[in-house]
């Protein structure tokens, strides 16, 4: 049962029913997803706790740097619980945009897009045909793809893994870090992600795309389908077998989801990360799901 505050609840799959109830109410942010929280838990610090109608959410930072609270909330009295919350935290981070418009009041409040945590939100079905002007460099690397390498390549969604994956995805980790000049150490955190998706994969819901080519597993894509007919994509990664094998991936990740009913697919933030940002953007995003930062006001005096 979730706590209310200021007692925090760990977030683990004995709460997860209740949790995943919660933000079911809300639209479908990164930040506020089970999987996610749970997911990037290695060390145990990410947990919620009720406060008025909202979820009070801690939560490792992505890079690395600390730990983060954060607010969601569907009440006009959202200053109010912002405030209680301002008092032992200096800043709030991830609150979404909805929650931030129930502030009526904003005098003492320094509120702030949180431009490296907008979530990019795509059409499902335009990734799944890429058809159109601002997609045509990638129906195009699609189309040298198959012509270069699909009859080597196979495609598979599995809500299942054997031991045999879990080897599989650590030694491609470690070639992908090859392959972009860093240490499997600096990925580690990602890698127990992963590592706890897969481990969880029934459990939590989630659908794990490979990509083989010549038997050899040389991409992967990890997605969790939403009650709102949207999805969520937790985890992405692919060796350089092919220059074009990640837009392959993609369209053939959406044609999977379009089937299921997906319109849009959420695929996170970019953190700031200016590879990460290019990429994401390079695929025309609809909209973005909006953040914000919130901290109390410094009266500066004369």
């Amino acid at each position: 049962m979730i706590s209310k505050y200021p007692e925090f609840t760990e977030v683990d799959l004995s709460v997860q029913k209740e949790i995943e109830a919660e933000l079911s109410k809300y639209d479908s942010y990164s930040d506020f997803n089970f999987v996610s929280l749970f997911c990037w838990n290695a060390d145990n610090s990410s947990a919620v706790s009720r406060l008025g109608d909202g979820l009070v959410i801690r939560l490792s930072d992505y890079l690395g740097n600390g730990q983060n609270y954060s607010y969601i909330s569907n009440s006009k009295d959202s200053r109010k619980y912002i405030d209680i919350i301002l008092t032992t935290v200096k800043k709030l981070k991830f609150v979404p945009e909805h929650t931030v418009k129930l502030i009526s009041d904003m005098t003492g409040l320094n509120i702030k897009e949180d431009l490296d945590n907008f979530d990019y939100i795509y059409s499902v079905s335009k990734l799944s045909t890429l058809e159109g002007g601002k997609l045509k460099k990638k129906r195009n690397k699609v189309n040298n793809f198959e012509k270069e390498m699909d009859e080597q390549t196979l495609i598979k969604h599995l809500d299942k893994i054997t031991k045999q994956h879990k080897s599989e995805i650590e030694i491609l980790f470690k070639k992908w870090c090859n392959e972009n000049k860093k240490s499997f150490d600096s990925q580690k955190d990602e890698y127990a992600a992963v590592h706890r998706a897969i481990e969880n994969l029934d459990q939590l819901g989630l659908i794990f795309t490979e990509l083989r080519h010549n038997g050899e597993l040389m991409g992967f894509s990890i997605n969790q389908v939403l009650q709102d007919g949207s999805a969520v994509c937790h985890f992405e990664k692919t060796l350089n077998a092919h220059k074009n094998i990640s837009p392959y991936l993609v369209r053939e990740v959406a044609i999977m989801l379009n089937k299921k009913g997906c319109k849009y697919v959420n695929w996170e933030q970019d953190l700031g990360l200016e590879g990460l940002k290019q990429a994401k953007s390079s695929y025309k995003q609809e909209y973005f799901l909006k953040k914000y930062t919130i901290s109390k006001s410094r009266n500066i005096s004369n």
